[in-house]
């Protein structure tokens, strides 16, 4: 699939299909150029968020590693990308903080409440909708 058919994707996937088509993404990356697999990644984490459900432990583990190999660049656009993956994905927030505070574009606020309201040992993407507590 290419980044406009991921563009195309309805919000309204399911879970079931999210994880088919974020098995599909992460087994055409060996093939292509990591930023094009970034793009998708963005892309279908906005349908990842609409689900309201963690991916299992083991996809979340593998495109975390998919992030750590392919992490070469450190630019804001770069981290920014990262951020937004882990975000959406649920992704550890170890991670999540090594990005951060190597971050310091326009959404560092944003990031840095994200990291804050986690409660988790992952980065929860649906804190704000959630009773305060």
């Amino acid at each position: 699939m290419n980044v406009e058919d991921y563009n195309r994707l309805p919000d309204g996937l399911t879970p079931k299909e999210v994880r088919a088509y974020l098995t599909t993404l992460l087994k055409e990356s060996e093939a292509e150029n990591p930023d094009v697999t970034v793009e998708k990644l963005i892309l279908l984490g906005e349908r990842q968020w609409h689900t309201y459900e963690l991916l299992p432990r083991g996809m979340r583990s593998q495109l975390q590693e998919w992030i750590i190999k392919n992490w070469t660049d450190g630019s804001e656009k770069c981290l920014e990308s990262f951020l937004i993956i882990a975000c959406d994905y649920a992704l550890d927030k170890e991670i999540f903080a090594q990005a951060l505070k190597r971050y310091h574009g326009k959404s560092a606020g944003e990031f840095e409440r994200d990291l804050a309201n986690s409660r988790e040992d992952y980065v929860d993407p649906w804190w704000s909708m959630k009773p305060c507590q």
